[in-house]
């Protein structure tokens, strides 16, 4: 089991509840350090995180090691604010962009899976 919460900590339990691993979301570098959501991968390995100000992390269970898959277009620590557009490269599949409520343009590769690049707002 997993569970986050208001206190930064994303906690792995075993069926007893037992606490069997702690991790601080603190550590992810997220704009606000508290999840949303959580989700396991089907092997079981890795917890797919999502936190309140709408990035978006793949956490390795064994390593610790975070791989940040989608940022969020928030504009402070604040307020959580969203994305409001989305639009593929014309040619290459690849690539797409994001826009959202913090006046920024965020260019994305699909294959490794990380923003490539940032407009400033």
């Amino acid at each position: 089991y997993a569970s986050g919460g208001a206190d930064g900590m994303i906690k792995l339990w075993d069926s007893k509840l037992s606490l069997l691993q702690a991790f601080e979301m603190q550590k992810f570098r997220v704009l606000i350090p508290s999840a949303a959501s959580l989700c396991w991968s089907s092997n079981g390995k890795k917890l797919l995180i999502v936190a309140r100000s709408g990035e978006m992390l793949e956490l390795a269970i064994e390593s610790g090691s975070s791989v940040l898959l989608d940022e969020a277009h928030a504009n402070t620590k604040l307020v959580a604010s969203e994305s409001h557009g989305l639009d593929p490269h014309p040619t290459n599949p690849d690539i797409y962009a994001t826009t959202g409520d913090d006046a920024t343009v965020r260019v994305w590769s699909i294959s490794k899976r990380k923003c490539i690049q940032r407009s400033p707002p």
